[in-house]
């Protein structure tokens, strides 16, 4: 279980970069279509949803991942109380 969490947090974080570089790709391109030096509002628009779409992978990775480990260190206390 633990090679497929790592496996998943692993492709989670590369989509987010693999995002995060693609919408600023589109902003610096937006400089070179005409009317050169103005980007139009679509690709501001498009970046902005690329941007919290990789926002909302990584905040959901951090709560189920913080979540998890608190659920894992309540299983052991009360394993170990038990014992």
């Amino acid at each position: 279980m633990d090679k497929f969490r790592l496996r998943s947090e692993y492709v989670k974080l590369t989509l987010a970069v693999i995002l995060c570089i693609f919408g600023c790709l589109m902003l610096i391109f937006g400089f070179f279509s005409p009317p050169i030096g103005e980007i139009h509002n679509s690709i501001l628009v498009a970046f902005g949803e690329v941007a919290t779409f990789c926002g909302s992978i990584l905040g959901l990775n951090y709560v189920y991942s913080t979540k998890m480990k608190e659920i894992e260190m309540n299983l052991n206390t009360k394993l170990n109380e038990k014992n």
